[in-house]
C-alpha cells in the first residue's frame, strides 16, 4: 500500500483530516516496468510538492513536476534530472487485461508513453484509456484506490479556473 498525504490551500474551506488516499498495486508480475516505476518515483519523493487536481468529470490528474508550484517545479524538474528520468519515467508503456482502467485505479497517463502524471479514474476510463481496437497501447494502470474517498471527492469538487 502507498499512501498519498495532501495538504490543501485555506481557499478549499477548513482543514479536514485526514487528506489522504491509499493505493494497492497489482501484482508486480503483471506490470513490473510500471510498478518499479511509480515505487521509484515514490521513493525518490518525486511526487512531492505536485498538486492533484479534477482534470474533467471522470479523472482525477496530479504527481507531475508541471502540477507544482513554479519553485518546487524548478526543483523537481532538476531532481528528475538527478536520478536519470527524462520527459517521461517510463521507457515504454505496459498494460494488462487483467488489470483495465476500471472505476477507482490509477496509473500514468499519456501516449505515445506515458508519466510521469498519474490519473485516478472515477468512471471506467478501459475504453479511452486503454489499448485500441488492434489491442496496441494502453496507458499503465497499475492500482487501485482502496481508502481515501472522501479525499478524492473534495479533490473533484474543488473549484476549478474557468479553462477547466
Amino acid at each position: 500500500i502507498v499512501t498519498f498525504t495532501l495538504n490543501f490551500p485555506e481557499t478549499m474551506g477548513p482543514k479536514v483530516e485526514p487528506n489522504t488516499f491509499d493505493v494497492e498495486l497489482a501484482p508486480l508480475s503483471m506490470m513490473p516496468h510500471s510498478i518499479f516505476t511509480f515505487l521509484d518515483l515514490v521513493d525518490l519523493q518525486l511526487f512531492d510538492g505536485t498538486a492533484f487536481v479534477a482534470a474533467d468529470a471522470n479523472r482525477i490528474e496530479g504527481g507531475s513536476p508541471n502540477n507544482a508550484e513554479s519553485q518546487q517545479s524548478v526543483k523537481l524538474h532538476e531532481r528528475y534530472a538527478k536520478f536519470g528520468y527524462n520527459r517521461s519515467p517510463l521507457a515504454f508503456n505496459e498494460y494488462s487485461e487483467d488489470f483495465p482502467h476500471s472505476q477507482f485505479t490509477i496509473g500514468f497517463t499519456g501516449k505515445p508513453i506515458a508519466g510521469p502524471t498519474l490519473a485516478i479514474n472515477l468512471v471506467d476510463a478501459t475504453a479511452t484509456r486503454g489499448p485500441d481496437e488492434d489491442g496496441k497501447g494502453g496507458e499503465p494502470c497499475f492500482g487501485k484506490i482502496v481508502s481515501g474517498f472522501d479525499t478524492l471527492k473534495r479533490i473533484h469538487e474543488a473549484p476549478r479556473a474557468a479553462d477547466g
